[in-house]
């Protein structure tokens, strides 16, 4: 499961956790000497027993649909003769919007933490910021995070505060730092034309949703409309409709009932597989596959070959 590639050149950014393209190629040299590294079709027939595989595989996914997916992600692997698969979000190519937690990645990447932290103490007050933050529960989703302030402020935006006023904070900092949403969309992520080249390009298109909330916070109307907008918008760039998905957030922090509604959402559009990024989102009675995924950084460079193996061979054993 991937995010951000970077190249080495690019400015800093402390509001994400990226790889560099270095590092990148290394994993895929990693990669491609211990696994088979495969296309979706051909690792879901191999869960799903319909296929034998000669050598362990891979598959690679990537979230988010943001620029560098189709800038530095797209040319490494065609130059490998590679594909991945790349989980869309539609509210930015269709309507220039930008998902709260990318407003947040861009906003930590020039904003202090305390600067943040004071904004959202002062629209919430004192007692409601203290209600709504779960510092362990912060810890627990964003382990990557070194700095517990930044965990408590991405678990508080992304997953516990209403939608408007989460939106709102953000927004008055993006617009003063920034400039409009839609321009910050627009260099954030990918566009239709790049997308569309990214997969005559062979690489593989999946939906990710419309604005990237967590589902934990939206009604069944809204998760309905989640689905659909992305749906559709993907239908119109591909020619064909997408048929692999990946919850928003990796669908942490949901009950069991919402994750079962989304997949009844997305079994009545035939989707094959809904990508998770942790084993507790599983067992949905839907006929959908549910594919758990390793975060890339649990691999080399990142971390020992020992360790990675040892984090493989627990995943492998689910």
């Amino acid at each position: 499961m991937y995010h951000y590639v970077r190249p080495a050149s690019a400015p800093t950014l402390s509001g994400i956790v990226p790889l560099s393209s270095e590092e990148f190629e290394q994993q895929l040299d990693w990669l491609q000497k211990h696994f088979d590294v495969v296309g979706p079709e051909k690792y879901a027939d191999a869960v799903s027993n319909e296929e034998q595989l000669d050598r362990p595989a891979c598959l690679l996914t990537f979230d988010d649909g943001t620029r560098d997916h189709s800038e530095v992600i797209t040319p490494i692997l065609a130059r490998r003769g590679l594909s991945g698969l790349f989980f869309i979000l539609s509210g930015p190519i269709s309507e220039g919007l930008m998902p709260r937690t990318h407003k947040l990645h861009l906003l930590l990447s020039h904003v202090s933490d305390e600067k943040l932290w004071a904004d959202l103490e002062s629209a919430l007050g004192d007692d409601k910021l203290e209600e709504l933050s779960d510092e362990a529960e912060a810890r627990r989703v964003y382990y990557y995070e070194q700095d517990p302030l930044r965990a408590r402020i991405k678990h508080l935006v992304n997953f516990r505060l209403e939608a408007n006023l989460g939106d709102s904070v953000l927004r008055s900092s993006l617009e003063e730092a920034f400039g409009s949403e839609e321009s910050a969309a627009r260099t954030w992520f990918s566009s239709a034309d790049e997308i569309k080249n990214m997969a005559e390009a062979n690489m593989v298109i999946g939906s990710h949703g419309h604005s990237h909330r967590s589902l934990a916070n939206l009604q069944e109307t809204e998760i309905q409309e989640e689905i659909d907008r992305c749906h559709e918008v993907l239908t119109e760039i591909l020619g064909s409709p997408p048929k692999w998905h990946a919850y928003p957030f990796g669908g942490s922090g949901n009950t069991r009932s919402n994750l079962d509604y989304y997949d009844r959402c997305l079994s009545k559009l035939d989707y094959r597989a809904v990508f998770t990024k942790d084993s507790e989102t599983g067992d949905a009675q839907s006929g959908l596959l549910h594919l758990d995924r390793i975060n890339c950084i649990h691999l080399p460079p990142r971390v020992s070959e020992a360790q990675a193996f040892e984090r493989i061979g627990r995943f492998a054993t689910k």
